[in-house]
């Protein structure tokens, strides 16, 4: 049915509707948050009608419990922020002694704090008090399999900030915990789902891309299995985006299967993935269709709060007009996005798209422009102390070869791959980019 309108709620409030309009809307207000939200207000004049089995008394009863989940919500945010005042040890006793934070919704402030932190280190120490937390749980209230469930759960968000620092190596050893803790768990897969997405994502920044897209199946599979159908987009909008590079066709697929699924109120999933449609759409040379999906995209980046969702959205605009032919209006935003890449310390970023207006100098037939990239991308790296001597060298190969016109048709493509997997780290062998190898 469509949703509850003013006047049914009015009806529902004040008694006026028969035993069976109250059902039907009951029922569907149980699984319509939207709806839920505006009768919260009158549940307590819809109460004294609710006292038999039926829909409108679980209604009224989800309603209570959702209303005190929120409070105990607030109530342990106002508890969390006395703790910013404490050293890191008054922190830890704190957490070990107070039964006021051995609570789920304790910890769930605690992860939401890790995941938002500005610092590898901060996000370390904060998972270290969500494992107090859970092991100081009564444990009447939390089993045993239980708080392997919430420990694995811990394990896997460290996994995931570690993964978005490069830290590859710790990254692998916290899944391999979470695993351990899942197996002696309550069998939920939904835990392993989110374990397998974090570990997918992981494998793809490797460079494994096809084991990648096989955990994200099987994280698909279990979501569909539980019907959690904003949790299956979101996995297909993963997959499009591993794929968007090299098989963009493929990607859109994915991006078509999500976006019926992708729920209205999830506007920066669906910012995400009107963007990905763009990229993908200029990949296969289908501009006009790009220039209509970067306006939808365009019209929900306000709901995004990414902080370099503005500059993704410059770079693909520059995209777009590259792929128009203004190539100096194009350079301008390339330029843009690269200084805001900096100056948010975005670095990785910051040299994937210095690569990328490298080969808009490649294209453009701008050899002495292409090679001052790769000076610049040199500069930078020793300006700011960063990448390691390997960089460099692939680096030095891309300028050597661009003013020697021996770059290949996959010299960009291996530079690339290169680039984002060893960012942070070597690879084994330094990648020859030039004409008459492979």
């Amino acid at each position: 049915m469509s949703h509850v309108s003013n006047e049914e709620i009015r009806r529902l409030g004040s008694g006026e509707a028969g035993e069976i309009e109250a059902e039907g809307l009951a029922q569907h207000a149980l699984s319509c948050e939207p709806c839920r939200a505006l009768i919260a207000g009158f549940v307590e004049d819809i109460a004294p009608r609710a006292k038999r089995e039926g829909s409108l008394k679980a209604l009224v009863e989800l309603i209570r419990v959702e209303r005190d989940k929120a409070l105990e919500l607030l109530i342990t945010r106002a508890e969390w922020s006395s703790f910013r005042e404490l050293t890191r040890k008054a922190q830890r006793d704190r957490v070990i002694l107070s039964r006021a934070c051995h609570s789920s919704t304790f910890l769930d402030v605690l992860l939401a704090e890790m995941r938002s932190a500005d610092s590898w280190n901060e996000s370390e120490f904060l998972a270290n008090l969500a494992l107090l937390v859970v092991q100081g749980m009564d444990e009447k209230r939390c089993p045993a399999a239980l708080k392997n469930d919430l420990l694995a759960g811990i394990w896997t968000e460290l996994a995931n900030v570690r993964r978005i620092s490069s830290e590859w190596q710790h990254a692998a050893v916290a899944l391999r915990k979470s695993e351990q803790y899942l197996a002696e768990g309550t069998g939920n897969p939904l835990p392993r789902a989110r374990m397998l997405s974090v570990t997918a994502s992981l494998r793809a920044e490797q460079g494994h891309l096809s084991e990648a897209l096989a955990l994200l199946k099987q994280c698909r599979q279990i979501y569909q299995a539980s019907r959690d159908w904003s949790q299956v987009a979101r996995t297909l909008v993963q997959m499009a985006y591993f794929l968007m590079d090299t098989e963009p066709d493929r990607g859109l697929t994915f991006l078509n299967q999500a976006s019926p699924l992708i729920p209205v109120e999830d506007a920066a999933l669906r910012w995400l993935a009107a963007t990905l449609r763009t990229e993908g759409l200029i990949e296969i040379k289908q501009i006009d269709q790009a220039l209509m999906a970067f306006q939808w995209a365009e019209s929900l980046r306000v709901f995004q709060t990414r902080p370099d969702a503005r500059l993704r959205s410059t770079f693909t605009a520059a995209r777009l007009l590259e792929a128009l032919g203004y190539t100096q209006e194009a350079e301008r935003l390339f330029e843009e996005v690269i200084s805001g890449d900096l100056h948010l310390e975005n670095y990785h970023t910051a040299f994937l798209d210095l690569l990328y207006l490298f080969g808009f100098h490649i294209r453009a037939g701008s050899t002495e422009k292409a090679i001052a990239i790769c000076q610049r991308a040199l500069a930078q790296l020793d300006l700011l102390e960063l990448g390691h001597d390997q960089l460099r060298a692939v680096w030095t190969q891309l300028r050597d070869a661009t003013g020697r016109k021996a770059l290949t048709s996959q010299s960009l493509d291996m530079a690339r791959s290169y680039l984002r997997v060893h960012w942070k780290h070597p690879a084994a062998k330094t990648p020859v980019l030039t004409a008459g190898t492979s």
